[in-house]
C-alpha cells in the first residue's frame, strides 16, 4: 500500500505543490512514515516468533504462537488508526484529481470569483463546468481540451482569487496559484513577480454589460496604468461576453498564437538548439555547365509516362538526314499520307456540318407535312370506328374465354366442335370466301350419313335420321351397359362399387413423403410413462388364466365350451377394469 502512493521527492513540481496545498505535505510523508515504520515493526514481530516455532512440541502450542504473533501485529496496525483514516481521504481525493499534463500547450483560466472562467472553459471544451451567479462556484482545478490549427490543447479552470495576501488566502485560492506558477500563466498586482516574460491576454468580460469604450474615465485609467506598471511586454486586452458567445473564438486565438510563438522563441533561445546545430552540414549542389541532358528534359517534358524518347536519335543509316523521313503507314493497300492534307479536319467539320443541317431540314419538313395533312373523310371515319369497335369486341371475347377456360378441363383442339356458321362468320370478318367451305362440309355430312345408312332398308334410314334429328345433346342419354352387364341399373351399380374400391386407394394416394403429413401430433409411445411392477404381473398373470382356460376349453365339450367362452369373456371384462 506504501509503494502504491506517490512519492514526493519524485513528482513533478505542479503535482508536488498541489499536495502541499491540499493535503499538507509534512502531515502525508509523516504519515506515510508512520506506516513505514509499523510495516517494519510487524515483520521483525514475525521473525522473532518463526524462530519459536522451533520450540514447539505440539501443535497446540504452535497455534498459540501464532495467535500471539498476530495480536502483537493487530495491536501496532491499531496504533495507526489515524494515519490510515488520513490516507484513505488521500487516496480517495487522488483518485479524483483531473489528469493536467504541465508540458503541453496550456491555456490558463484565473481572474477574482465570478467573472466568467467557467463560461469561457465551457464554450471552449466540453468540459461541463458548473456556473452559477454567486462567488466560489469553483472549489477545485477542472481540465478542458479543443483543438486549434491541427494541434491538442489543454485549457484548466481555476478558482477565484482574492485580492489580499498570500498568507491569508484558503486552500481554494491556493490551488489556483500552485497551476499559474507552474503552468506558464500570468496574475498582476500582488503574483506579477511571479510570471515575467509570460505571455498574457487580460479578458475584459462581460461586455455586454459594460463595453471597455463605456467604462468611466476613472476606470478606464485604472486598466492602463495597471497594464502600464506590468514589465512584461507580452500583453493584450481582449473584450468578450460569455453569455451571448461574443468575442470567444477571437480571445482563443490570440491567446494560442501567443503561446505558440512564445514556444518557439524559447526553443530558438535555448543551447539545445546550438550543441545540434554545430553538428549538421547542409550540402547544397553547384551548377557544373549548361550541357542539357537527357533525365532534365524528361522532367520538363512532363516526367516518366508522359515524355517518350525519341530512338531516332541512335538510328545507324548511311545518310543521317534519312533519320527523321516519314516512315508511310499503309492500310488497306494503300499509302495514308497520300489522303491526307493540313485542312482535313477543317473539311471533316464542314462536311458535319452540312449533314447536321440537312438532317434538320427533313425533320422541319416532316413537320410540316404532318400539320398540312387533312382530316379523314366520313368514310375513313366510319372504317376506324367499325375497326375499333372489332377490336374491342375480339379484347372482350378473349377474356371470356380465357375465364372460361380456367374453370373446365382442357379440350384437345381436333375434338372442340364448331359451328358452320360460327366458322362463317369468323372467315368472313377475314375476307375469305366461304362457299367452297360450306360445300365442303355439307359433302362430309352427306358421305358420314352415306355410312351409317350403308345396309339398312329404307325404314331403318328414316329412323336414324329421326334419331339423328331429335339428338341434341350426346351427354343427357344414358350410357349403354357394358359387356357382362344385363341392364342400366347393374351398370350404376357397379359404378357404386368401383368408387367404394377406390376410395381407400384414392386416401392413400394423397399421402406422400412431400407432402409432410403429421399423422398424430402425440405419439402413444413418446407420451406414455413407463408401466409399474405391479401392472406388469397382473398383465402376465391374467393373460396366463385366459391361456389356461382355452386349454382346458380344448378337451372338453362343445356345451362346457360355450360355458367356459362366456366365463372367459367376463374375466377379460374384469381384467380389462383393474387395468
Amino acid at each position: 500500500m506504501i509503494e502504491e502512493f506517490p512519492k514526493y521527492e519524485t513528482l513533478h513540481p505542479f503535482y508536488a505543490d498541489l499536495i502541499n496545498v491540499l493535503y499538507d505535505r509534512d502531515h502525508y510523508k509523516l504519515a506515510l512514515g508512520q506506516l513505514n515504520i509499523s510495516r517494519q515493526i510487524i515483520g521483525n514481530i514475525g521473525k522473532d516468533y518463526v524462530k519459536l516455532l522451533k520450540y514447539g512440541d505440539s501443535l497446540y502450542r504452535c497455534k498459540q504462537l501464532k495467535r500471539a504473533a498476530l495480536g502483537r501485529m493487530v495491536k501496532v496496525i491499531r496504533q495507526q488508526k489515524a494515519a490510515l483514516a488520513y490516507l484513505e481521504q488521500v487516496r480517495q481525493h487522488m483518485s479524483r484529481l483531473p489528469s493536467i499534463d504541465p508540458s503541453t500547450r496550456t491555456l490558463l483560466l484565473c481572474g477574482f470569483p465570478n467573472v466568467g472562467k467557467s463560461s469561457i472553459m465551457n464554450t471552449l471544451s466540453r468540459a461541463n463546468v458548473e456556473v452559477q451567479n454567486y462567488a466560489f462556484t469553483t472549489k477545485s482545478l477542472y481540465v478542458g481540451h479543443f483543438d486549434y490549427d491541427y494541434l491538442r490543447w489543454q485549457i484548466i479552470d481555476s478558482p477565484g482569487v482574492l485580492d489580499r495576501p498570500l498568507e491569508e488566502r484558503n486552500t481554494i485560492e491556493m490551488q489556483a496559484i500552485t497551476a499559474m506558477a507552474h503552468l506558464n500563466a500570468y496574475l498582476f498586482a500582488s503574483l506579477s513577480p511571479l510570471f515575467v516574460n509570460k505571455p498574457i491576454v487580460v479578458v475584459l468580460n462581460k461586455c455586454d454589460l459594460r463595453s471597455y469604450e463605456g467604462l468611466n474615465p476613472d476606470e478606464r485609467e485604472c486598466i492602463d496604468k495597471m497594464l502600464s506598471k506590468s514589465k512584461n511586454t507580452l500583453i493584450k486586452v481582449v473584450n468578450m461576453s460569455a453569455l451571448k458567445n461574443e468575442g470567444v473564438i477571437e480571445c482563443r486565438n490570440t491567446a494560442c498564437d501567443m503561446l505558440l510563438s512564445h514556444r518557439i522563441e524559447l526553443k530558438a533561445k535555448s543551447n539545445k538548439l546550438q550543441s545540434i546545430e554545430h553538428r549538421l552540414f547542409v550540402a547544397t549542389p553547384e551548377k557544373r555547365d549548361d550541357i542539357a541532358r537527357e533525365p532534365d528534359l524528361e522532367n520538363e517534358w512532363g516526367g516518366p509516362g508522359v515524355f517518350h524518347w525519341d530512338t531516332r536519335n541512335h538510328w545507324q543509316l548511311e545518310n543521317d538526314e534519312w533519320k527523321f523521313d516519314k516512315v508511310p503507314e499503309i492500310f488497306d493497300g494503300k499509302n495514308v499520307s497520300d489522303f491526307y492534307s493540313p485542312d482535313v479536319g477543317e473539311k471533316l467539320q464542314k462536311l458535319e456540318a452540312e449533314e447536321r443541317q440537312a438532317i434538320e431540314q427533313d425533320f422541319v419538313d416532316e413537320m410540316e407535312r404532318d400539320l398540312n395533312s387533312h382530316d379523314l373523310s366520313s368514310d375513313d371515319d366510319m372504317l376506324f370506328k367499325y375497326i375499333r369497335r372489332k377490336q374491342t369486341l375480339a379484347r372482350m371475347e378473349s377474356a371470356h374465354k380465357k375465364t372460361v377456360r380456367n374453370h373446365r378441363p382442357v379440350i384437345a383442339r381436333p375434338q372442340q366442335n364448331v359451328s358452320l356458321k360460327s366458322l362463317n362468320e369468323s372467315l368472313s370478318d377475314l375476307g375469305v370466301n366461304t362457299s367452297r367451305v360450306s360445300r365442303r362440309v355439307k359433302f362430309d355430312q352427306e358421305q358420314e350419313l352415306a355410312k351409317e345408312n350403308q345396309g339398312k332398308d329404307m325404314s331403318d334410314k328414316l329412323q336414324s335420321i329421326a334419331r339423328g334429328n331429335s339428338r341434341t345433346r350426346s351427354k343427357s342419354r344414358e350410357p349403354r351397359p357394358a359387356k357382362g352387364i344385363s341392364s342400366i341399373a347393374a351398370t350404376k351399380a357397379a359404378q357404386k362399387l368401383k368408387q367404394l374400391a377406390s376410395k381407400s386407394l384414392n386416401k392413400k394416394g394423397f399421402k406422400h413423403e412431400s407432402d409432410r403429413l403429421i399423422p398424430t401430433k402425440k405419439p402413444k409411445f413418446l407420451y406414455m410413462k413407463k408401466q409399474g411392477k405391479k401392472k406388469n404381473k397382473m398383465k402376465a398373470f391374467s393373460h396366463a388364466k385366459v391361456n389356461l382356460l382355452f386349454l382346458f376349453v380344448g378337451k372338453t365339450s362343445s356345451f362346457f365350451k360355450e360355458k367356459i367362452h362366456a366365463f372367459s369373456a367376463l374375466f377379460y371384462a374384469f381384467a380389462e377394469k383393474v387395468k
